[in-house]
């Protein structure tokens, strides 16, 4: 099968994707966008897979690459490469966060209601949706799409299949570990989390808080934990990704935050594989998708910081290794890259044979319905 993937560029979000992609398929990353220049060039990352669309002279081998395969994907790119596909009524995906991140009222924008008709409404016979959070699929209905188009998918960082034992011995803490990680922007709402730890205090509950990241807020955060006499938060400044997986190994409790800005969230996957159970906001876009309530974590109402401490209790009292096993098979079962292009090349499949398509009760490639 011939796939073609065309996005800005290939960045460690999209990687993992990338190389099984390759390993099955004819595979080509197409990247419509030059950051050889940008001071901070996004993680770019260069593989034989990629062909530059930017490059003048890799242009006609990029539109056949289009042309030919047999499904392409589209990430956040030109709407070049997508115009030529749509022409020739062949199937494609669209793979994208949610679009009303700022409120669905932005649909009656006309430049937006516009794009989005063009994109997604007008010949769109052989179109699909892999959507990156769980907010994607209410928001195409909105403006008129078909819903039973959308397929559940998000973003699959590298893990490594890490000893499980090893990773329960190591939270096996006195002091319950909690862990965020993370820019401290106001977006991430780390606010929340620091005035739950006062509830927290105010019950006599022990607990230690570690802040991995840094940014804008820092000052105002450390303010708070000040103003609440909280002497167990650490604010741990920006971390080495590999400082953070141990970080993540030792904890007990991942918080994510974050309010509907945050399109999915790689890190509660990133602590999952690390065997931590995750108290997400339910305003997030991977948080529907890979929390299950009680399971391998918890969702609270982003914003209700009395809902977070209560979820953050009922977290407490179920510490024990099923927690941290149930977090560390999400990932290690289902939601990776492997899972997640194994399922995508049967649905492809099915799609290319006009055939019923598969169906899947949860994960990557389950119906968003």
């Amino acid at each position: 099968m011939k796939v073609v993937f065309v996005a800005s560029f290939l960045n460690n979000h999209l990687l993992p994707l990338c190389l099984e992609l390759e390993k099955r398929t004819d595979f080509c990353f197409i990247s419509t966008e030059d950051w050889n220049d940008n001071s901070f060039n996004r993680g770019v990352i260069k593989k034989d897979f990629v062909l530059d669309y930017f490059d003048e002279s890799k242009r006609r081998e990029c539109i056949k690459r289009v042309e030919e395969a047999d499904i392409a994907i589209f990430g956040g790119s030109s709407d070049e490469l997508f115009k030529i596909r749509k022409k020739l009524n062949k199937i494609s995906f669209i793979y994208t966060e949610r679009f009303f991140k700022h409120g669905s009222w932005r649909r009656f924008v006309p430049s937006t209601a516009r794009m989005l008709n063009e994109k997604f409404l007008e010949n769109n016979k052989n179109l699909y949706v892999l959507c990156s959070g769980s907010f994607v699929a209410k928001d195409l209905a909105l403006i008129g799409f078909d819903r039973k188009r959308c397929f559940r998918f998000g973003y699959f960082p590298l893990a490594e299949q890490l000893d499980i034992q090893l990773l329960i011995d190591k939270k096996n803490n006195e002091v319950p570990k909690f862990l965020y990680v993370g820019r401290l922007l106001k977006l991430k709402r780390v606010g929340d989390v620091i005035k739950c730890c006062k509830m927290l205090k105010a019950k006599n509950l022990p607990f230690e808080l570690n802040i991995a990241g840094d940014g804008p807020e820092r000052g105002n955060l450390e303010r708070l934990c000040k103003k609440y006499n909280l002497d167990t938060v650490n604010f741990l400044g920006a971390k080495s990704h590999n400082e953070v997986l141990e970080l993540m190994a030792q904890s007990n409790v991942l918080y994510f935050s974050s309010n509907r800005l945050e399109g999915w969230g790689a890190v509660v996957n990133e602590a999952m594989s690390n065997a931590c159970p995750i108290i997400a906001s339910d305003a997030c876009g991977s948080t529907a998708y890979l929390i299950k309530e009680g399971v391998n974590g918890y969702a609270y109402k982003c914003g209700n910081v009395k809902e977070l401490f209560e979820k953050t209790k009922l977290l407490l009292e179920m510490r024990c290794p099923d927690v941290y096993v149930r977090a560390y098979n999400t990932v290690k079962d289902e939601w990776n890259a492997s899972v997640a292009v194994e399922r995508f090349l049967k649905i492809s499949m099915d799609l290319l044979t006009n055939t019923s398509i598969t169906a899947y009760e949860d994960g990557p490639l389950s119906k968003d319905l």
